[in-house]
């Protein structure tokens, strides 16, 4: 059996911008330590594979970032109780939309996971090799 890891992780809610009125109104009543549910939104036109964010209360109040998304669908599947996310911080009004859900995730998770390994994560640019002129 292999040993299990907590991997934790910080993200700013995605998408909010495309949220109507009452989702964000409901963003700025958010609780430090209120626990987000994950969802899939299979009907996406434009990502197949998005992740709603919902509060208890059935709020859709932002979209898990692309970049973590092929993780989170990994870790779910391996056990989905095992994958909390819940409320960082909500930043005041002024704060621009992008900024204005902080997230955190923790998952546990088996030493055979890499996260951020997979190519689109690699060096744009292979290791270049170092030539010095001679004086």
């Amino acid at each position: 059996m292999l040993p299990t890891y907590l991997y934790h992780i910080h993200f700013f809610a995605h998408g909010l911008r495309h949220l109507p009125a009452c989702a964000t109104e409901r963003i700025s009543h958010l609780q430090t330590g209120e626990v987000l549910y994950l969802a899939n939104e299979f009907q996406n036109p434009y990502d197949p594979r998005a992740l709603l964010l919902c509060t208890e209360d059935h709020y859709v109040v932002g979209y898990c970032p692309r970049y973590i998304v092929d993780y989170v669908f990994k870790l779910k599947n391996k056990n989905s109780e095992l994958l909390n996310v819940k409320v960082e911080r909500v930043n005041p009004v002024p704060t621009p939309l992008q900024l204005r859900l902080l997230c955190n995730m923790t998952a546990e998770w088996h030493e055979d996971f890499r996260p951020f390994s997979s190519w689109e994560y690699q060096p744009l640019v292979a290791d270049i090799p170092v030539t010095y002129a001679s004086s």
